[in-house]
């Protein structure tokens, strides 16, 4: 039996959608997109970077230690509900491409 609570999300809601319940987590979409050895490898660098002795081990070599970092925040700022906050709108970006490719694409500060 769970206590009251168990399993429920401490992270803000910020007034986004949850994503489904069997959604494919931020991290597992990011690490889906590259090929298998880099993906094992990349699983294997975040499994170190989230334990206390493995992140020990990661500052003796601090090239893998910053990359381990950078993936965190990348995948931390791929989620929607950190994002969106920020600033991040998706919609926005996949519309300036499609005016890009058609050519009706401003620059900015160019008249209308």
């Amino acid at each position: 039996m769970s206590a009251p609570g168990a399993g429920a999300s401490t992270a803000p809601d910020h007034g986004q959608p949850s994503p489904a319940p069997n959604a494919p987590s931020a991290r597992d979409a990011f690490l889906g997109g590259a090929p298998l050895p880099q993906r094992l490898a990349l699983r294997a660098l975040l499994a170190l970077e989230r334990r206390p002795r493995g992140a020990a081990l990661l500052e003796r070599l601090p090239a893998a230690a910053q990359l381990a970092r950078a993936t965190v925040a990348l995948i931390r700022y791929d989620d929607v509900r950190i994002a969106g906050p920020l600033g991040w709108d998706p919609a926005a970006v996949v519309a300036r491409g499609r005016a890009v490719r058609e050519g009706t694409a401003r620059r900015p500060g160019e008249a209308p």
